[in-house]
């Protein structure tokens, strides 16, 4: 379900690499409502089909489903947040959001 990419090349087409050699890292991540695989840089927040948000804590591996907890942020999370996040969510931008290798 999930696979990270890492660039080290500069595509004119990646508008995210601004200077040539820089190095971006990409996932990719299937879309919770529509279902299609999408490849996101870190700065991509939602899905470019859709337009929902991509990056939910349920699916990163630094939240804790039994105890609804983030361990990165230390601080719980509402279950609605997690599974549904806004784009005023904490997991919308974080940065330290790693895709979870267990699929639920």
């Amino acid at each position: 379900m999930y696979r990270l990419v890492r660039a080290h090349d500069w595509r004119p087409c990646c508008p995210v690499a601004a200077v040539p050699g820089e190095e971006t890292i990409g996932m990719q991540i299937t879309c919770p409502k529509c279902k299609e695989a999408q490849e996101v840089d870190d700065k991509t927040a939602t899905c470019p089909a859709c337009r929902s948000v991509l990056r939910r804590c349920m699916d990163c591996d630094h939240y804790d489903t039994r105890l609804s907890y983030c361990t990165t942020l230390s601080r719980p999370v509402d279950v609605g947040e997690a599974n549904y996040p806004t784009f005023s969510s904490d997991s919308t931008y974080c940065r330290e959001y790693i895709p979870g290798s267990a699929e639920a």
